[in-house]
């Protein structure tokens, strides 16, 4: 989303606004048609990608009809809901009957999960384990506190989610040496502006899937 004056505005900034004024689930909505179409129109899987993430809003994620909704997106746009991944935060494990139910539905309709900023509000390992997710994503936080002064709680905290069987997402990785230290930790995948600022689609596509 941009300003009047063409400049990106920070989700930070919106998001609570579209969630205050109960514009978010049709927000979401959009941005959800949009990544599929952008899986179909650049064949994704041929250059290499795996599947998108798409955040969802805790708003948006309490909606006891979202699973057909998103179903029937994907029916207009024909895509296949493997190639999409549903990113949601810790905020949303506050209530553990309706998430688990919420995500079975959605699971059941073919989708994955990956929890956003773990380790800075709500979650813990036994409730994690309730819950069907495949990736957890680190909060930059812990990362950024072991950078500066590494103690074992990083350390721990990955070697619990391997062992249990999650992949492993770190946030905030921000130069090489930040991310040769966190990978020698275990972590699955890195994420961070060492590997690329947040790029609008066509942008991120001009940059990493255009032909050779």
């Amino acid at each position: 989303i941009r300003d009047a004056d063409g400049n990106l505005i920070p989700p930070d900034l919106f998001i609570p606004i579209a969630e205050q004024n109960g514009t978010i689930n049709k927000l979401g909505e959009i941005v959800f048609k949009k990544v599929c179409l952008f899986i179909n129109n650049m064949d994704i899987t041929s250059k290499g990608m795996s599947w998108i993430n798409v955040n969802l809003s805790p708003i948006q994620f309490m909606r006891i009809d979202l699973a057909e909704r998103l179903q029937n997106i994907l029916k207009q746009t024909g895509t296949d809901s493997t190639l999409i991944h549903l990113e949601i935060t810790e905020e949303n494990l506050k209530d553990d009957s309706l998430l688990i139910n919420q995500m079975e539905t959605l699971r059941d309709a073919g989708f994955c999960f990956a929890l956003d900023d773990y380790g800075k509000g709500y979650s813990n390992v036994a409730r994690l384990r309730n819950c069907p997710f495949i990736n957890v994503k680190i909060d930059m936080s812990l990362v950024w506190d072991y950078m500066k002064s590494p103690d074992e709680l990083l350390p721990g905290v990955i070697n619990v989610l391997s062992h249990l069987g999650f992949e492993i997402t770190a946030e905030g990785i921000e130069d090489e040496n930040m991310a040769n230290e966190i990978q020698k930790l275990g972590a699955t995948y890195l994420q961070g502006y060492y590997y690329s600022k947040p790029l609008p689609m066509k942008d991120f596509a001009i940059k990493y899937l255009q032909d050779t």
